[in-house]
This record gives C-alpha cells, structure tokens and sequence, in this order.
C-alpha cells in the first residue's frame, strides 16, 4: 500500500510539472506570436513611411530643401545610378530610397543616427548604402567629368563679351584654384594637413569651364601643401590634368605663369573689390581686371558647390575619415555637374553670386560709375601687346633670393652659411626639447636662436628676419626633395649638390622654372632641414582623381577574389602569373579550374 501511495505521488508530481512545461510553451509561442505580430506591424509602418517619403521626394517641389534637387532631377540620377549595374533595388530596399538617403547626408551633413530615425533602418544598412551610392556616382566621372578636348570651341561666355574679353582670351579653357576642406586626422599627420585655417584641412585642385562646370578634381592633398605643388603634381600624373595645345587656363598669382596657365600681374591690383571706386590706370592693371573678372567663374563654381552640400563645406569636425571625404568631395562635383545640366537652381547661384560680391567690399561706400570709354580705349591700343610683357614680369617677381632676405625697410640683409647652419642647429635642439608645435615653433625657440646669433655674429637679428629666411630655407629643401623623387636624380654628398645631366635638368627646369634655383648649387643644411621640417611635409600620397579611385577599387577587388579563390583552392598563383595582371584572363584560368576541380 506504502509502495502504491509513493508511486501515485510521483505520477502526480510528474504530471504536475508536465502540464506546467506546457503552459509555459504556450506562454512563450502566444507571446512569441504576439512579439513577431508587433515587429511586423512596426516593420510595416516603417516601411509606408518610408514609401511615403519617397513618394513625397519624386512629386513635392520643395523637395530641393531635402536633397538639393527637384523632382525629375531624382528621378533621371536614380535612372543614371541603376545604369551603371552598382546599384539595384531588392525585396528590402529601392534605388530612390538609397539615393535618397546619402543625398539627405550630403545636403545636411547629418550622422547615420539622424537617418536611422526617418528611414527605419539600421546603421549597419545605412553605411551599406551611403558607400554604395558613393562608388555608383564615381562611376560616372567618365561622363560628367570631362576635360576639354583638342578641337574645343571658344566658349559663350568669351564670345558674348566682345571687345572686353574676346578675342584677348579666346584661347582660354577655363580657371583653375585649390580649395579646402575640413578632414579628420589624429596623430603626428595633423600638421601635415593644418593649413592657415588653423584646423586639418585637404587641398583639393579643381578645373572649372565658364559655364560652372567642373572638368578635373585632384582631391586628397594635405592642407599645408601649397597650390603650385599640387598643380605640378596634377601634371604629371596618370590621370592628368590635360591642357589642349595652344589653350591655357587662367589662374590666380600663387601659381607659375606659364604658356598654359595665364596669372595676373604681380603688384597690381587684382580683385574686383579694388576697382570699385576707381578704374584702371594703365593697361596692366585693364588687363588684371579683365582677368580677374572672368577667373571668378572657379570661386562661383567652388561657392555653388559648397552652398550645395554643407557637407564639405562645414568648419566642424567632420564625420567621415579623410579617405571617405576625398571620395565625397569627388561625388559631390559629379552630382553638381549633373544638377548643372538638369536642374541649375538659378536662385543659388544669386545667392553665391551676391555673397562674393558682398565679401570683396571693403565698406559701404556705394560704387562710382566707371570711366567705360577709358578702359575701352586702354583694351583697344594695349591688351592685344601685353602677354610678352606680363610673362617677363611675372619671371622676374618671382625669382627667389638666395643668400638674402629683404628687410620691411628695403635692402637685402647677408646670411652667411655659418649663420644658417647655426640657427638649424638651435632649432634641431628645440625641436628635441619640445618647443615645435604642429609646423611652427614656440617664441621660446626664436629667443635661443636670435641670442645665439646675434651673440656670435654682432649683428641684430629679430625673429621677422628668422621667419623669413626659414621660408626661403624650406623653399629650398622642397625643390631639393621633388628633384630628387625624380629618376637620373642623385645626392652627392661630398659636394653636397643634386646631380644630373644637362637633358634632365632642362626637362625638370621646364616643368618647373623654380628648379634653376638648385642647379649646380651647394646645398649644405639639407641634412639639417630635413631633420627639421621633413615630417611636416605634405606628401600627397593620398590624392587622387576620380579615375585613379575607380581603378584603386578594382585592384583592391581583384586581390579580395584571388585570396579567396586561393583559400578554396580554386585558383593557384601560377595561374595569375601566365595571366600577366589581366583580370578577365585570370577569371577564366579561375572558371577552368573550378571545372576541373568539380
């Protein structure tokens, strides 16, 4: 009976827990059910807002306040995109939507937080999205970016000012200049990248036509780097900034005159601010005015851009790394050209326009009438004679001095060689004791070095002078450096000269006049300047055009498929060898092996 009652107590004591387990599945699959149900539901909503949005996007005119552009221009860029194969819809996602939100990024230089609160999606979806859409819009440099070609006509806007501007330019292609734009960098790299604003910037060169077009965009160069050597660097690279023969480009005084690039006269006045209230006196100064107002095409061209797509024009840190923020800057000038051709935004480039000419005014005085007959008359008799003129004038302005520096009052102050190796010497040694910030030394540093100097030499040295002849110092120290990145370039140091033949200086020389500064001259501190300066200097490794991008991309592709390949055992290096870098041949060997191997 005991045995019965023990057995009847586990029966129900299993039975108890039994139903008690299935309660808790039913729980948990009702619940689960109720979960799913509510996941569905929030999926749905989000999804009609966000067919919603898109709906708003390709109807709503005001849609220019979302993503810079109307309706039909949406349109025909998501046609575009979906061309190129990069971009595809799926059972989660549409073009327009993905379009939509990388444009909404570039137009407000939001976080993907921000998006992941209008859209409903993750941020994991978001970035996906952001990076696709920017490497479609790459894609497209080869039709939106477009440099001029040989048989290119005279443009409109040179034709339709007659007497002013043709026929004295008509062989004029367009204007170039650098802009910058705000990057992030952390490490040693910033002072590279720390221009004049105080803040890591890039250098980016851009080719502009008259009618607000961009045709070439060299983006990626550090801050401090100056114009001249990013537009060296334009000319000599794969994808290079291509000037049709007998055509020039206007260009502001920072760069070298040379048969390609026409600059204004130096010691004139220049800018349109300076002509307000009061024309021109003689034919040069006719000449930089007439210059300086048709070069004014590049800053609109920049000012509509950056009015455009806050992104890149932001004073704030921005949210991308420098790589990402070249690639963005190049979409950006893609997109502009696209706009530029579809939908112009008339209202913008007002915009732009008055706030260039409101930021060249100096007060409020209102401008006076201009002497139109005189400067008619000065184009007439003079312009037709002054680009031999102005080529000799700008050489000679520019030519550097090289044992002295001039002194505020007028006159040329000596520096011995002595005296330049011991302010190095002083410098190298503060620069060790932590007194170089960024690329400038700290006050503390001047004072060692003009005691020092003024100690030894008896004379009065003041730190504008130090300043000033450091310049001409690293001036040097970076022709030195170009010079010696060239092939048949060598560094003897014995005699401490750059060495080369006559055939390689000429050419070097022609690329770049500044160069006859170094030939055949002694340059004893190299050493010391490098130790000094080297690691400030830009390099340029990171610029790139919209071309070299694309192509960087492909390669970076071809080694991810080889390594994988390799890893399955699919593909052998032997293989890759016979194809000789051809990608669609190694594919193949790939296909044939595969074949074999099934």
């Amino acid at each position: 009976m005991n045995d019965f009652e023990g057995d009847r107590t586990i029966f129900i004591a299993a039975f108890t827990a039994y139903v008690a387990y299935l309660n808790i599945l039913v729980f948990i699959e009702y619940n689960k059910n109720l979960i799913l149900e509510a996941r569905a539901e929030a999926n749905f909503e989000r999804k009609k807002a966000r067919d919603r949005l898109i709906n708003d996007l390709n109807k709503l005119e005001d849609s220019r306040d979302v993503i810079r552009m109307r309706p039909h221009a949406f349109q025909r860029l998501c046609y575009i995109l979906r061309g190129t194969g990069r971009l595809r819809d799926n059972q989660y996602s549409c073009v327009e939507e993905q379009v939509a939100k990388f444009l909404h990024v570039l137009s407000h230089n939001v976080r993907n937080r921000t998006l992941r609160f209008f859209f409903g999606r993750s941020l994991g979806t978001i970035s996906s999205h952001f990076h696709n859409v920017l490497r479609a819009l790459i894609s497209l440099e080869d039709r939106f970016l477009v440099q001029p070609m040989d048989d290119c006509p005279i443009p409109n806007e040179i034709l339709m000012k007659e007497g002013k501007i043709f026929p004295y330019f008509e062989k004029c292609i367009g204007a170039i200049d650098g802009t910058h734009m705000r990057v992030k960098i952390f490490g040693d790299d910033v002072r590279k990248y720390r221009s004049r604003k105080q803040f890591p910037t890039q250098n980016i060169l851009v080719a502009c036509t008259f009618d607000l077009k961009f045709t070439y965009v060299l983006a990626g160069w550090e801050g401090s780097a100056h114009d001249s050597r990013i537009l060296e660097d334009a000319l000599t690279r794969a994808d290079k900034l291509k000037i049709p023969q007998g055509k020039y480009y206007l260009a502001d005084a920072g760069y070298m005159l040379t048969p390609s690039f026409l600059t204004p006269y130096r010691g004139m006045r220049y800018h349109l601010k300076e002509y307000t209230n009061h024309a021109p006196e003689n034919p040069m100064e006719l000449f930089n005015l007439r210059h300086s107002s048709l070069r004014n095409a590049v800053e609109r061209c920049i000012g509509v851009l950056k009015k455009r797509f806050p992104i890149i024009a932001s004073g704030t840190e921005p949210h991308y790394n420098e790589d990402t923020m070249s690639d963005v800057f190049i979409a950006c000038c893609i997109i502009h050209n696209f706009l530029m051709g579809v939908d112009p935004d008339e209202e913008l480039i007002d915009e732009v326009d008055n706030e260039l000419m409101h930021s060249e005014e100096e007060d409020d005085t209102p401008p006076t009438t201009r002497n139109n007959e005189y400067s008619t008359d000065f184009s007439i008799m003079e312009l037709d004679g002054l680009f031999d003129e102005h080529d000799r004038s700008n050489e000679k302005m520019f030519d550097g001095v090289e044992h002295g520096e001039k002194q505020s009052e007028g006159g040329y102050f000596s520096w011995p060689r002595a005296m330049d190796t011991l302010l190095l010497e002083i410098l190298r040694e503060q620069k060790i004791k932590g007194l170089k910030d960024d690329r400038n030394f700290q006050g503390e540093a001047y004072r060692v070095a003009i005691d020092a100097i003024n100690k030894q030499f008896k004379c009065n040295i003041t730190k504008e002078k130090i300043v000033n002849r450091l310049k001409t110092l690293k001036d040097i120290m970076h022709l030195a450096l170009d010079a010696l990145k060239k092939s048949g370039i060598s560094w003897n140091d014995t005699t401490k000269k750059i060495e080369a033949g006559p055939e390689t200086w000429n050419e070097l020389i022609k690329a770049k006049p500044k160069m006859k500064r170094i030939r055949d001259k002694e340059i004893p501190n190299l050493e010391l300047l490098r130790d000094i300066y080297e690691k400030d200097r830009a390099t340029g490794t990171k610029a790139r055009t919209a071309k070299e991008r694309l192509r960087q991309w492909e390669e970076t592709n071809t080694i991810d498929e080889v390594d994988q390949l390799q890893a399955e055992n699919v593909v052998i290096l032997e293989n890759l060898d016979r194809c000789c870098g051809d990608k669609e041949i190694w594919l193949r060997c790939c296909g044939v092996q595969q074949n074999n191997k099934q």
